[in-house]
């Protein structure tokens, strides 16, 4: 993969508006700053284990890009990688991830729901920016820092689940956010789940499939992340 600098552009800038597909072949290790910037139907790209890093601006304004798996080899989402990606509705992060940064997902005006994986120490300024169908976000105690602008303009219902005396819960309060402990809402899962449970849900909160039977595992009467997290505990417990 080419490497580009902060100012300079890919040479496929110019014919951005014809990528609609994107694979990237296994052994490449970094994706640069603005590689994908502006492909306004780019709606699929498929991302190899190889990769450790996502630049700056790499997805903005691909207003296309209903969703995305990052591989559990990327380490940080940078400044304003995801930045205007409006039609992206979910996301799963992987436990790679250390640190969300600048207004990483800003402007991703669909994403209704993410589950922040138990690697992260910090959320940083204007990351959810804007994000106005965001409902609720799982925050776990592993966090120690949120901007006080990580999550400004969001849903007016926006809620965040995480650990009673956490972070995340003194971030809700300080900020006027609801704040529900997880525990509450999350009761353990009666069965474990099968790998192929875990798959179909992963494929329903990717917008891969629209088959949610028998995916509700926190029988919150909802299919959506939640249920991942509870699934996880479930086959870690």
């Amino acid at each position: 993969m080419w490497k580009f600098s902060s100012i300079a552009l890919p040479f496929w800038h110019d014919y951005n508006d014809k990528i609609t597909n994107v694979i990237i072949e296994n052994g490449i290790t970094s994706i640069g700053n603005h590689c994908f910037m502006d492909c306004i139907n780019l709606i699929s790209i498929d991302i190899p284990n190889s990769v450790i890093s996502i630049g700056d601006w790499c997805f903005m304004n691909c207003t296309n890009l209903v969703s995305i798996n990052i591989p559990n080899s990327v380490t940080s989402i940078e400044n304003y990688t995801f930045d205007n990606c409006s039609s992206l509705k979910n996301i799963i992060l992987p436990n790679s991830v250390t640190y969300i940064d600048n207004g990483a997902f800003s402007g991703c005006t669909s994403l209704e729901s993410i589950t922040i994986p138990n690697n992260i120490t910090s959320i940083d300024n204007f990351a959810f920016w804007d994000c106005k169908s965001l409902i609720r976000i799982i925050i776990p105690d592993s966090v120690i820092y949120i901007s006080n602008y990580a999550f400004n303009n969001c849903n007016n219902d926006f809620t965040i689940y995480g650990v009673k005396g956490s972070t995340a819960e003194i971030y809700a309060t300080d900020n006027g956010f609801n704040f529900v402990a997880i525990e509450e809402e999350n009761p353990p899962v009666e069965t474990k789940p099968t790998i192929t449970d875990i798959l179909n849900l992963k494929k329903y909160i990717l917008g891969m499939s629209t088959d949610a039977t028998d995916l509700d595992f926190n029988h919150d009467n909802i299919v959506n992340i939640l249920d991942l997290n509870t699934v996880k505990k479930s086959r870690n417990g």
